[in-house]
């Protein structure tokens, strides 16, 4: 697999990408880092996705602010305080327009999105399934969290599948972060698999396979 990877620079994103042999009509994932991380950060999860899946891998915006990891952002850093819906307007507008322009160049399954994000990432995958649910087949959030103020109540998410996966002892995004989550998800109609193991901001073992079941027909 590991000649199929590419890095693409498209316009101001940078981006790692998994080609299948055969790009027409694949289906695609996108994998969103968390808060500090890169575009090579998640390939972790994509080693057990479907091999003939096309999987693209985008860089955050905002270079960090941490003192003492570099990376990037999905939104400006603002100390101390969680991001809200607002926040991620601008990002899931610039996320709509990559996937139209990778949709002209690839001739994958633009339409039926699988969307995976961990920490940070899962924030911004969750306000652009809430913008665009028509165009997302599966959403996977991963030690994360929504958006302050999400609120998808008036949304049908019927037939919707989603996972969310949470360590209960996360020292970085508070297990009732995950829960919320999951009844905001259930409270559309969403068809939701949640996993909670005893580990810290990542994903437990049991969720890891949990993770790749979800994705497994995909």
């Amino acid at each position: 697999m590991s000649d199929l990877l590419k890095s693409l620079t498209l316009g101001t994103w940078e981006l790692k990408i998994r080609l299948p042999q055969k790009v027409e009509g694949a289906p695609v994932f996108f994998l969103l880092h968390g808060w500090t991380g890169d575009e090579n950060s998640m390939w972790v999860f994509a080693n057990k996705l479907n091999p003939d899946a096309m999987i693209i891998s985008p860089r955050g915006l905002y270079p960090s602010n941490h003192s003492k990891y570099a990376g990037y952002s999905w939104v400006e850093d603002k100390t101390g305080k969680w991001a809200n819906k607002k926040d991620f307007e601008h990002p899931v507008n610039l996320l709509s327009s990559l996937i139209s322009e990778l949709a002209t160049q690839f001739p994958a399954n633009f339409e039926e999105l699988n969307i995976a994000g961990f920490s940070q990432g899962s924030a911004l995958a969750g306000e652009f399934f809430f913008v665009n649910p028509e165009k997302v087949s599966r959403l996977a959030i991963l030690s994360g969290f929504l958006a302050e103020g999400s609120d998808p109540s008036d949304l049908d998410l019927h037939g919707k599948k989603i996972f969310v996966g949470h360590g209960t002892r996360d020292e970085i995004v508070p297990l009732e972060r995950a829960q919320q989550a999951v009844k905001l998800f259930e409270t559309g109609g969403a068809q939701v698999t949640s996993c909670f193991t005893d580990v810290g901001h990542r994903l437990g073992a049991d969720c890891f396979r949990g993770f790749n079941r979800f994705f497994e027909n995909s």
